[in-house]
């Protein structure tokens, strides 16, 4: 037996009108609809307002109060975002992960310290040959060697976008655009004059496919002239850094320059380091 009930207003004892049926099924509710137990919504929901969930114990501490997961597996692996009213060190307030792995892309803890694994950022060191460069004309060249082998155990490399052969930091294809802060830092070694100025120089270059040759987006420079250092070299430590975009197939990179026919040392070791890391 199939019963019907066919109805377009459900009405409070009162007469005010509660629920509302349309034509074609949608309902509307007069005042904020309350649901005991669980819900389970199939098919694509829409909310047009703010979503409030809160822990069903009303216990604060570990309680995860909005979950959102892979609904293929009941693995803690699938949840793609998790949301809790953490207010510890250790509770997680916000967990959002790969659905398929146990990678985390974001977390917040519940003193709102953020974390942000998949950052990708390099900090490399120069290995233990250090890097003699006569300057031909107005050449620029590239910092080589930047493999972090000179004992340097706090070398970085998250997410493999620099190439150490290449000395290159690559934002790889498929990937957005982003801001990244670079700095470059090393002990320039300048061969001193018999007379005049000689001078060296270092920047980091943005470069892609096209041959942004020419775009370096932080500079430093030094002048010395005969009396400036009692040997035959002057060493003066210099550094740069600067904020860039990035797109896809978009890369930095070190360089350094001088005195057209003059010889230039990079020092090798952890007094030459390159750094790029992912701000937003």
């Amino acid at each position: 037996m199939t019963s019907i009930i066919k109805v377009q207003n459900i009405q409070y004892t009162d007469g005010d009108a509660a629920l509302t049926i349309a034509d074609g099924g949608g309902v509307t509710a007069a005042a904020t609809l309350g649901v005991t137990g669980n819900t389970t919504l199939t098919g694509a929901s829409t909310i047009n307002n703010k979503l409030t969930v809160s822990a069903a114990d009303g216990v604060v501490d570990n309680d995860w109060v909005m979950e959102v997961r892979n609904n293929e597996s009941t693995d803690d692996r699938s949840f793609g975002l998790k949301v809790s009213a953490g207010s510890t060190v250790t509770d997680r307030a916000l967990d959002i992960r790969d659905h398929t792995s146990a990678s985390n892309f974001l977390q917040v803890n519940g003193t709102g310290f953020v974390s942000r694994p998949q950052t990708p950022c390099v900090s490399a060191t120069k290995n233990t040959t250090s890097q003699l460069q006569t300057i031909s004309g107005t050449n620029m060249y590239v910092v080589t060697g930047l493999d972090s082998s000179y004992g340097n155990s706090h070398s970085v490399n998250n997410k493999s976008y620099f190439d150490s052969s290449t000395s290159r930091f690559t934002i790889p294809t498929g990937q957005p655009g982003g801001f990244y802060y670079c700095s470059f830092q090393t002990v320039m070694g300048i061969a001193i004059p018999t007379s005049g100025t000689n001078w060296g120089y270092m920047a980091i270059r943005k470069n892609d496919s096209t041959g942004l040759s020419n775009n370096h987006i932080t500079e430093a420079y030094r002048e010395i002239v005969n009396a400036t250092a009692v040997s035959s070299w002057s060493w003066e430590t210099l550094n740069c850094a600067g904020l860039v975009y990035l797109t896809a197939g978009q890369w930095v990179e070190p360089i350094f320059s001088g005195s057209a026919g003059i010889q230039i040392y990079i020092h090798s070791g952890n007094y030459t380091n390159f750094s790029v890391a992912q701000i937003g």
